[in-house]
């Protein structure tokens, strides 16, 4: 599945906390910090910047498969409903 291009670092952020559980905790420099509501939850740095640049993205797509248990289609289909 391709993964979508022209995503913002808010626009991002809020898909997470809307449809994966992840919550805002804080802001270090320009990246914005998520923590999944999950026992143990990770922290997830996500760069508050105008347009996310594909590889960050895919990172990014991977951690949070990794801690789902997701697949990278399931999450990209939850993410952006594809």
């Amino acid at each position: 599945m391709k993964l979508p291009r022209g995503i913002s670092g808010a626009t991002f952020t809020n898909l997470l906390c809307e449809r994966l559980g992840y919550r805002v905790v804080g802001q270090e420099g320009s990246h914005i910090l998520l923590r999944s509501e999950l026992p143990h939850g990770h922290r997830l740095p996500v760069p508050a910047h105008k347009e996310l640049r594909i590889g960050t993205l895919a990172s990014l797509i991977r951690m949070v498969s990794n801690q789902k248990d997701l697949s990278r289609d399931e999450v990209l289909a939850a993410l952006f409903e594809l």
